[in-house]
């Protein structure tokens, strides 16, 4: 299957690039997780995530593709570099209780954020974080619900 005329033309994805988006990814993963756990899931030593999130290295694909289990959400930044995003193939079974708890303080972060009527960059982005797992899980939950449907 081909995505010809489905997306439009990017530049193609260049190794500063890459680190960059990377970087950026590591210092999310690592403010949520810690530094141990990405390391750990990643299957490296903290030196070599250090080094990533300075851009001064771009680890291995496995590396990188081992932080998925840890975070669904790993690679959202380096895949929207080039105008992706990953889609679980399955769904643990959808939490209600918890999507509305997430999604009530999403909102109630949102309206704290809202009170002086501009969101700046630092509340943009911590609003962003706190949407990237519920954005994740109903994704995967959507699809895998759309795979059943189809099979029936």
């Amino acid at each position: 299957m081909t995505l010809g005329g489905v997306l439009p033309k990017r530049a193609p994805l260049t190794k500063e690039r890459a680190k960059s988006a990377l970087s950026a990814a590591l210092g999310r993963l690592t403010h949520v997780h810690g530094m141990d756990a990405v390391a750990y899931h990643a299957g490296c030593c903290r030196r070599t995530l250090e080094e990533a999130k300075a851009e001064r290295c771009l680890p291995e694909l496995h590396t990188i593709l081992n932080l998925l289990p840890l975070d669904a959400s790993a690679l959202d930044e380096l895949l929207a570099a080039v105008g992706m995003k990953l889609v679980p193939l399955e769904s643990a079974g959808l939490d209600w209780h918890g999507v509305n708890a997430d999604a009530a303080g999403f909102v109630a972060a949102l309206a704290n954020a809202l009170r002086d009527r501009r969101v700046d960059h630092r509340e943009h982005a911590a609003l962003i974080n706190q949407a990237r797992p519920m954005v994740q899980e109903l994704t995967a939950a959507i699809a895998q619900h759309d795979r059943e449907r189809t099979a029936a």
